[in-house]
């Protein structure tokens, strides 16, 4: 299957998320959440992202976050993750409860392009103030647009 088979394989079969004058949508990316060691960039503005977040759950925004949100380069565990800042992936399940959070991968999360690591990792996210046992809706179009264009500027380079 050629690129553009596959881009229009994926488009047409992706979830739609609808935009119009009236929505509400922030897009953040690389927060790069760790297990709070001393290396963990994320720990260090926590409380202000958790601040902001707050505001735009309240304010009804669909939240989309566009890589990277979990280091799994340097940490291998996403439990440890999860144990780390349990406080913002109960409210991440709050949008998610609500449909409004999409999560697209990044280089530093890529394997939750992995069916069983989502199954495995992130369902629980919900799960443990939920009780729901629905993964998070990672979206295939967007990931593999991500993947095509990734691709793209690795071999543009060679």
């Amino acid at each position: 299957m050629d690129a553009h088979e596959k881009i229009n394989r994926v488009y047409n079969t992706a979830k739609k998320i609808p935009i119009n004058d009236s929505s509400k949508i922030v897009l953040i990316s690389d927060c790069h959440r760790g297990d709070a060691s001393w290396s963990d960039d994320f720990s260090k503005n926590q409380n202000i992202y958790f601040y902001a977040l707050t505001h735009y759950y309240n304010g009804n925004y669909t939240y989309i976050e566009l890589g990277d949100g979990d280091e799994l380069w340097e940490n291998k565990h996403m439990s440890q993750i999860k144990a780390a800042h349990t406080d913002v992936f109960w409210l991440l399940s709050l949008f998610y409860s609500e449909g409004r959070f999409f999560s697209l991968y990044g280089n530093h999360d890529i394997v939750k392009k992995n069916k069983r690591f989502v199954y495995d990792n992130l369902r629980l996210q919900t799960n443990e103030v939920l009780k729901t046992g629905k993964p998070l809706n990672i979206s295939l179009f967007f990931m593999i647009l991500f993947e095509f264009w990734f691709e793209k500027q690795i071999f543009a380079k060679c």
